[in-house]
């Protein structure tokens, strides 16, 4: 009961750290927008692509993450399987 205890709890920071990244790139995009806007160097090919290049390194390091966590959920659903099986296994057993 542990494990799925455990795995519930799991899934649910998981979700959260996804609406989390959500609304930091939000955030994000909002305040870059706010700060480079008034000095016109968002309208340069040369800070589009040093922007795009950033955005697209800080997604890969969540995309990475979000592997590893999924990974992380993948271990916990397969160890709360062989649970429920060991349990069902002694009931069983005992029972006789």
């Amino acid at each position: 009961m542990a494990a799925i205890r455990a795995l519930e709890a799991r899934s649910l920071e998981f979700m959260r750290e996804k609406q989390q990244k959500k609304k930091l790139e939000s955030r994000i995009a909002t305040l870059q927008s706010q700060m480079l806007g008034g000095m016109g160097l968002t309208n340069t090919p040369a800070f589009r692509n040093a922007l795009k290049e950033h955005r697209d390194r800080i997604r890969m390091e969540y995309e990475t993450k979000m592997g590893d966590l999924e990974r992380e959920r993948e271990t916990i659903e397969e160890e709360k399987a062989q649970v429920r099986k060991r349990q069902r296994c002694y009931t069983l057993y005992t029972s006789h």
